[in-house]
């Protein structure tokens, strides 16, 4: 089966980190690191672009995103630095 090449507005919010609120509001400020791609009334985002701006290297990343491309995010100023996205717990009360 062949993956799909867009996301929904969930999916990237969730794998930033952030809410959904705040991708629909980053598209309404003209803020949001990746365009969204008008279809009708609904919004997507090319999977490409995400995995380019995480830099990630493959098909999969989305399947096997690590810490180290949301840290990635967090100091392009994608995402918000509390977001506790660490599968350590250690981690995640560091400020």
């Amino acid at each position: 089966m062949m993956e799909r090449s867009t996301i929904d507005a969930a999916e990237l919010a969730e794998t930033l980190g952030v809410s959904r609120w705040l991708i629909y509001e980053s598209i309404r400020e003209g803020t949001c690191p990746i365009e969204p791609i008008r279809i009708g009334r609904r919004l997507v985002f090319s999977r490409a672009k995400l995995d380019e701006l995480l830099g990630a290297d493959g098909a999969d990343s989305l399947d096997q995103q690590s810490t180290s491309d949301h840290e990635s995010a967090v100091q392009r100023g994608y995402v918000n630095q509390k977001s506790t996205r660490s599968a350590d717990p250690e981690t995640k009360d560091q400020a």
